[in-house]
């Protein structure tokens, strides 16, 4: 399926554009008038491919499975910066809350990149 927005194509079954995150719906129009752009590069489509599991399984550590996604931005930032980001964030805090709030964040990650490997939009916004 291909997006109506900025015309990446998604899996049949995603609900958001990989690329730009645009709400994903079948066409109303007959298919005569349905105008299919020429299939994009495979680097606008991160997830294609890619195991949802083993993506969520690399987000516990520091949100790698963004890297693993092939996204160029995590959050309005580079994917490195924001691993780099995550690994200070995950230490300064984790020591303070004795690894409580490191939990829930790797979890909260975890979720989402299992979410954006399966082609869903997720809960982190992503480039």
């Amino acid at each position: 399926m291909y997006c109506t927005n900025c015309g990446s194509q998604n899996p049949d079954d995603a609900a958001y554009c990989f690329k730009c995150g645009n709400k994903l719906m079948a066409s109303a129009t007959a298919p005569s008038q349905v105008q299919t752009p020429s299939p994009p590069p495979a680097s606008q489509n991160p997830a294609q491919g890619k195991s949802a599991v083993l993506a969520a399984f690399l987000n516990l550590f520091f949100g790698l499975g963004y890297v693993y996604l092939g996204y160029s931005k995590v959050l309005g930032v580079p994917t490195i910066v924001f691993v780099v980001l995550t690994l200070v964030v995950y230490i300064l805090i984790g020591v303070a809350t004795l690894g409580i709030v490191t939990l829930i964040v790797a979890i909260l990650l975890a979720v989402d990149g299992y979410e954006k490997g399966k082609g869903k939009k997720g809960y982190i916004s992503t480039q």
